[in-house]
């Protein structure tokens, strides 16, 4: 309870922004398969467990522990160690990927033998939080689009089509969503025309680009056969599944098949739910025992957040229900690191400050749960040789050095409910994958 106790570490590439890299590294030889690198990542997390062991005095004696399971986690986190869930997020799961020809047909690079075998292999390897969509229109349907321009070019590299949109479907307007579904797509190239992806479209393409028409648009190619297949397969591995980049519709469907099952299958938006994810869709989400996160925000954006699952959790679903009362008030942190979006910027000139040093788990805001930790001092982030600091005023959280910095945001701006609610979040996760795993 005392710091970071669950972390859910991904795998992730995007294939054709790696092949754009082989070129202009001049490595050719670079690995840019999806799967062949988001293996080798989850792997690399062994390596990363055995360094730390070393340095503790042995096998098993670190604090970075590897976890296949809620029990297991469980076990690590009530050790005070950190639990670590190996998962994978990237397009071509399962290698799954996808061509588009000229005609309008697909040439699918996947059946339903290699999904079985893929998830097996993942399942192995230890994964147990996986994403079915990610960027990239695959064989299991259509990436849920957030991006105006640069993802849809390295969609045209991969598949050979840019994205083909229609209208979104409606939803509630008036109530809080976590992001709207779709995005007002643009005709320019991504950037000067000196870039490397602005060179390998025209390259490609001979200088021409779709033309959408005005206002935000959504993906046409919502989920496949393929997709259906492999969403049931993944809930029947009992593996926490992600929602984020999946398309509106998408999303629907998942919420639809998680309640095939008795109880229904447990969802989750770790962050920020590419693609969309509306009010009707958070509040089934949360009703059904799963979980949503925010991305990548400061303290403000953490409490803003809160305030939005207080307003799903009491929203009637279309069963007519509000069990995800029944639920721990919980929001986590999607910090998504070494993805494209950057770290949260300060709060504004209208925040109440953050006075440095501050102290952690003592004071206002902080309740009797937290009086067994020891009281932790946290100074103003400094190096000394030259003097250079992080006020978190002035820089937001500019590194994860910085999260007690956030937290402090946090109390700041939201009280001990934001507090509680940050400190919930790994018990959360745990309860939301026990709800999948146990059945």
């Amino acid at each position: 309870m005392a710091g970071l106790r669950l972390m859910v570490n991904h795998g992730t590439n995007i294939a054709a922004l790696c092949r754009i890299g082989q070129q202009y590294s001049l490595r050719p030889e670079a690995d840019c398969d999806d799967m062949s690198v988001g293996v080798k990542q989850v792997r690399y997390l062994s390596d990363i467990q055995d360094y730390v062991d070393a340095q503790h005095g042995g096998a098993g004696k670190g604090w970075f522990r590897i976890v296949k399971s809620p029990a297991e986690a469980r076990q690590v986190i009530n050790d005070g160690k950190m639990a670590v869930v190996p998962g994978v997020e990237f397009a071509q799961i399962f290698n799954c990927g996808v061509t588009f020809t000229p005609g309008g047909g697909e040439m699918r690079k996947c059946n339903e033998a290699q999904i079985d075998a893929e998830i097996q292999r993942l399942w192995d390897l230890g994964v147990r939080h996986i994403y079915p969509y990610h960027d990239i229109d695959s064989s299991l349907g259509g990436t849920g689009i957030f991006s105006a321009n640069v993802i849809n070019y390295l969609n045209f590299l991969d598949t050979g089509s840019f994205w083909k949109t229609r209208e979104c479907r409606a939803f509630p307007a008036n109530e809080p969503h976590i992001r709207e579904p779709g995005a007002a797509q643009t005709t320019a190239v991504p950037g000067t025309g000196n870039d490397p992806i602005s060179t390998a479209i025209f390259a490609a393409i001979s200088g021409t680009v779709p033309v959408y028409p005005p206002g935000v648009r959504c993906n046409a190619r919502d989920f496949t056969d393929l997709g259906l297949y492999a969403m049931r397969k993944i809930m029947a591995r009992r593996m926490v599944m992600d929602v984020d980049h999946s398309t509106h519709r998408t999303k629907d469907k998942m919420i639809e098949l998680a309640r095939e099952l008795t109880p229904p299958y447990p969802l989750v938006s770790t962050h920020d739910a590419h693609g969309g994810l509306t009010s009707d869709q958070a509040a089934e989400i949360l009703n059904d025992g799963g979980l949503l996160f925010p991305y990548k925000g400061h303290g403000g954006d953490h409490t803003n957040f809160l305030e939005k699952v207080k307003f799903w959790r009491n929203k009637n679903t279309t069963a007519g229900t509000t069990r995800a009362k029944d639920f721990i008030l919980a929001v986590g942190y999607g910090a998504d690191g070494n993805g494209f979006g950057g770290h949260p910027g300060p709060r504004g000139g209208n925040a109440t400050p953050v006075k440095y040093p501050f102290t952690l788990f003592r004071g206002p805001d902080w309740g009797a749960r937290y009086q067994r930790l020891p009281a932790m001092q946290v100074n103003l982030l400094t190096v000394p040789q030259s003097g250079k600091f992080w006020h978190i005023d002035e820089v937001g959280m500019a590194h994860y050095g910085m999260v007690a910095d956030f937290v402090e945001e946090v109390r700041l701006e939201g009280g001990a409910e934001a507090l509680d609610a940050l400190y919930n979040s790994a018990e959360a996760y745990v309860q939301t994958w026990e709800r999948a795993y146990n059945r």
